[in-house]
């Protein structure tokens, strides 16, 4: 299955529908693009904190006081799929995806 099949998936998956040959070929047009530009990109994984520090005023004397506050949703977070886990290639499907899902076509799916 090549890209033409991915691309018609993702047309399914978003209109419910298979793409014109117009279209599919604007659609193969723009992953060509967007892989292009993202091959030019250099993700870094992203470092998610465990803890952060805060500054209140204590509300009788005004005082200002620091704290700090343990984030307990992430001490064991499994982030999903991020873009640096993954090649230009896919990357440019997924700006692709996201131009189909902003589509006018998608907002009138019923």
């Amino acid at each position: 299955k090549g890209d033409g099949e991915a691309v018609s998936r993702a047309f399914r998956l978003a209109f419910g529908r298979v793409p014109n040959k117009a279209e599919a070929g604007d659609a193969l047009q723009l992953w060509k693009e967007t892989t292009e530009e993202q091959a030019k990109r250099n993700p870094k994984p992203r470092t998610y904190p465990t803890e952060v520090v805060r500054s209140a005023n204590e509300e009788n004397t005004g005082q200002t006081f620091t704290f700090v506050e343990k984030l307990f949703e992430y001490q064991d977070y499994q982030p999903d799929l991020q873009p640096h886990q993954v090649d230009a290639r896919t990357r440019g499907f997924a700006d692709l995806c996201l131009a189909l899902l902003n589509a006018n076509e998608f907002l009138y799916v019923y």
